[in-house]
């Protein structure tokens, strides 16, 4: 019909008309406009009956609207079971106590863990010419069964008494080891499940667990491996033979000549001359909240109460660089060292060799060889460098080293590789990296 001019929204959910001045069409005639451009789903005709009407010119009025879809809702799981732990009790008088963590959670055999909520398909929808208008479903849920654990009737269960261990999108109940102390009587353990110490880990022993470790007492110079956290009530006094690595957190009230390594967060009273490394963020607090001495690094932050000693003890802190990815940097490096070093040396042996008038056929042999070993590592460098190309160390975005009272001299700060050597001591403050600078801001 002239005189109509049609809108259509790009998702043909809307239909628009506009008159033209003059023109004065009876809404039947609007009604067959409609009908001739095919559409035919969400008509309003209240608005139509009112152009007719009362005709509205040189502006765009809705005349059809789709139904949008209802997107489907993805599924969800409820625990029943707490599934937190490991954390340290904040006293009233400030103080931490390492002792009351919770870390164990303790299932039976046929306990309900979790009940899932399945996700929904959605509603379809219909555009203005009719046509169905699909979903989006729910996304299905990712939690799957563990060991010892079945899903029954929209929950999973327990099959076994033991420890709930989540990890990976992945529900298990893990056996727990428990034992008095590690000592000569239990000798190492290697074992699937969670572990209790309810005393000490003596010296000289190796404690490994694919779940938690806890420990009630002190750990000596020995060393402990855990696939998820580590949680210690009193302390590691290493003795520079210690070595501690967690897939998850570590929680101690002190760690004294230690090696640490752990994937996730830090939280202690005192860090004294040891090498601690962590990809998250490290907290001393509690009474001391002192770091003194070796080198403390972590992704995200560090905060402590004091860092460095009055005697201006050498103590470094970095923060900003995921320290697994930037040790396999070091590994393929020093490979390659060793690698150049060979060719090298080898190199050395065939340009002698080589100058030779006339060589023996056991030099012509000894030539040969080394010729194809040359061959063998020049193509092994090569495979390095393609290695070391390909590995990306990655930099938190703002790293920080907050200081709640004194900052002592003789501290070496390293925010992402850049450096500053604490000169004066310094009170209540926060050091960042700033457009590749340290500043140093008061709190």
């Amino acid at each position: 019909m002239d005189g109509i001019k049609l809108y259509i929204s790009e998702n043909n959910m809307k239909a628009y008309i506009c008159l033209d001045k003059g023109v004065k069409p009876d809404f039947k005639d609007i009604y067959a406009f409609l009908a001739d451009k095919k559409i035919v789903y969400g008509i309003k005709s209240n608005v139509i009956k009112s152009l007719g009407e009362n005709p509205v010119y040189d502006q765009q009025v809705l005349v059809a609207q789709g139904l949008e879809p209802q997107d489907g809702i993805d599924a969800m799981i409820h625990f029943k079971k707490t599934i937190e732990g490991g954390k340290p009790q904040i006293l009233e008088n400030g103080n931490v106590d390492y002792k009351s963590l919770n870390i164990v959670k303790n299932v039976k055999k046929g306990d309900i863990i979790a009940t899932v909520t399945d996700a929904t398909p959605g509603v379809e929808g219909r555009d203005i010419f009719g046509n169905t208008v699909k979903p989006k479903p729910g996304q299905p849920l990712k939690m799957k069964c563990g060991r010892n654990v079945v899903f029954e009737n929209g929950a999973f269960i327990a099959t076994i008494d033991g420890q709930l261990f989540v990890k990976d999108n992945k529900i298990s109940v893990l056996p727990v080891f428990e034992v008095k102390n590690v000592d000569m009587s239990v000798g190492n353990i290697d074992f699937v499940g969670n572990i209790i110490v309810h005393n000490d880990i003596y010296s000289g022993f190796e404690v490994r667990a694919e779940g938690d470790i806890e420990v009630g007492g002190n750990v000596e110079d020995s060393v402990i491996r855990s696939g998820g956290d580590i949680v210690i009530g009193r302390g590691v006094n290493g003795k520079s033979g210690a070595y501690i690595v967690a897939e998850g957190n570590l929680t101690a009230r002190y760690l004294e000549n230690v090696r640490v390594e752990v994937n996730k967060n830090i939280r202690c009273d005192t860090i004294m001359h040891s090498d601690v490394k962590c990809n998250g963020n490290i907290i001393v607090d509690g009474r001391r909240g002192l770091i003194a001495g070796g080198k403390v690094s972590a992704y995200e932050f560090v905060e402590a109460k004091a860092v460095g000693s009055p005697m201006s003890t050498y103590t470094e802190i970095e923060v900003g660089i995921n320290f697994r990815e930037q040790e396999e940097c070091e590994v393929i490096k020093r490979d390659m060292k060793k690698v150049e070093d060979q060719i090298e040396e080898l190199t050395k042996v065939k340009n002698h060799l080589i100058k030779k008038t006339n060589m023996t056929s056991a030099e012509r042999e000894i030539l040969k060889r080394t010729l194809l070993t040359l061959k063998v590592l020049i193509g092994k460098y090569d495979e390095l460098k393609e290695l070391l190309e390909n590995v990306i160390v990655t930099e938190h975005e703002n790293p920080y080293i907050l200081v709640r009272e004194t900052l002592y001299s003789g501290v070496k700060i390293n925010i992402k590789r850049e450096i500053l050597f604490i000169k004066d001591e310094m009170k209540h403050c926060k050091i960042i990296n700033h457009n590749g600078n340290i500043k140093i801001l008061a709190l």
